[in-house]
Protein backbone atom coordinates (compact mmCIF):
# COMPACT_ATOMS: atom_id res chain seq x y z
CA UNK A 1 0.00 0.00 0.00
CA UNK A 2 1.95 2.97 -1.24
CA UNK A 3 -0.44 5.57 0.16
CA UNK A 4 0.22 4.53 3.75
CA UNK A 5 3.92 4.04 3.19
CA UNK A 6 4.19 7.34 1.37
CA UNK A 7 2.47 9.17 4.21
CA UNK A 8 4.79 7.72 6.83
CA UNK A 9 7.97 7.63 4.79
CA UNK A 10 7.53 11.08 3.31
CA UNK A 11 7.57 12.59 6.78
CA UNK A 12 10.69 10.70 7.80
CA UNK A 13 12.71 10.86 4.60
CA UNK A 14 11.31 13.98 2.94
CA UNK A 15 14.57 15.91 3.10
CA UNK A 16 16.64 13.02 1.75
CA UNK A 17 14.10 11.95 -0.86
CA UNK A 18 13.74 15.50 -2.13
CA UNK A 19 17.42 15.37 -3.05
CA UNK A 20 16.55 12.53 -5.43
CA UNK A 21 12.92 13.20 -6.43
CA UNK A 22 11.13 16.46 -7.15
CA UNK A 23 8.40 17.39 -4.69
CA UNK A 24 5.75 17.82 -7.41
CA UNK A 25 6.18 14.14 -8.26
CA UNK A 26 5.59 13.16 -4.63
CA UNK A 27 2.49 15.35 -4.60
CA UNK A 28 1.25 13.77 -7.83
CA UNK A 29 1.80 10.27 -6.44
CA UNK A 30 -0.22 11.20 -3.35
CA UNK A 31 -2.91 12.70 -5.55
CA UNK A 32 -3.18 9.54 -7.67
CA UNK A 33 -3.38 7.44 -4.52
CA UNK A 34 -6.20 9.62 -3.19
CA UNK A 35 -8.03 9.39 -6.51
CA UNK A 36 -7.69 5.60 -6.48
CA UNK A 37 -9.54 5.52 -3.17
CA UNK A 38 -12.51 7.34 -4.71
CA UNK A 39 -12.62 5.63 -8.10
CA UNK A 40 -10.74 3.25 -10.36
CA UNK A 41 -7.77 4.82 -12.06
CA UNK A 42 -7.67 4.97 -15.84
CA UNK A 43 -5.02 2.91 -17.61
CA UNK A 44 -2.86 5.98 -18.15
CA UNK A 45 -3.22 7.01 -14.49
CA UNK A 46 -2.23 3.50 -13.39
CA UNK A 47 0.85 3.64 -15.60
CA UNK A 48 1.75 7.09 -14.27
CA UNK A 49 1.31 5.95 -10.68
CA UNK A 50 3.47 2.86 -11.24
CA UNK A 51 6.19 4.97 -12.84
CA UNK A 52 6.09 7.42 -9.90
CA UNK A 53 6.10 4.54 -7.38
CA UNK A 54 9.21 3.10 -9.00
CA UNK A 55 10.88 6.50 -8.99
CA UNK A 56 9.89 6.99 -5.35
CA UNK A 57 11.37 3.61 -4.38
CA UNK A 58 14.59 4.53 -6.19
CA UNK A 59 14.65 7.90 -4.39
CA UNK A 60 14.18 6.33 -0.95
CA UNK A 61 16.82 3.71 -1.71
CA UNK A 62 19.22 6.38 -2.99
CA UNK A 63 18.64 8.50 0.09
CA UNK A 64 19.20 5.53 2.38
CA UNK A 65 22.38 4.55 0.54
CA UNK A 66 23.69 8.12 0.83
CA UNK A 67 23.02 8.05 4.57
CA UNK A 68 24.53 4.59 5.09
CA UNK A 69 27.78 5.60 3.39
CA UNK A 70 28.37 7.86 6.39
CA UNK A 71 27.56 5.26 9.08
CA UNK A 72 30.33 3.53 11.02
CA UNK A 73 29.76 0.60 13.39
CA UNK A 74 31.93 0.71 16.51
CA UNK A 75 32.45 -2.70 18.12
CA UNK A 76 32.83 -3.06 21.91
CA UNK A 77 36.59 -3.50 21.42
CA UNK A 78 36.78 -0.19 19.54
CA UNK A 79 37.09 -1.71 16.07
CA UNK A 80 35.35 0.42 13.44
CA UNK A 81 33.55 -0.87 10.33
CA UNK A 82 31.99 1.26 7.64
CA UNK A 83 28.53 -0.16 6.93
CA UNK A 84 28.97 0.06 3.17
CA UNK A 85 32.33 -1.70 3.17
CA UNK A 86 31.34 -4.36 5.70
CA UNK A 87 28.53 -5.63 3.47
CA UNK A 88 26.00 -5.44 6.31
CA UNK A 89 23.25 -4.17 4.05
CA UNK A 90 21.76 -5.02 0.69
CA UNK A 91 19.34 -2.65 -0.99
CA UNK A 92 19.21 -4.47 -4.28
CA UNK A 93 15.87 -4.97 -6.01
CA UNK A 94 16.08 -8.73 -5.36
CA UNK A 95 15.65 -8.19 -1.60
CA UNK A 96 12.41 -6.22 -1.73
CA UNK A 97 8.90 -7.48 -2.33
CA UNK A 98 6.59 -6.24 -5.04
CA UNK A 99 3.17 -4.67 -4.47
Amino acid sequence: MVGGVLGVTYGIFSEGVNKFMESWKLERLSELTAISRRRDLTASEQQERQKLRNEYRAAVTGSLRADLVQVTIVEPDGTRHDVVQSGNFDLSDETRGED
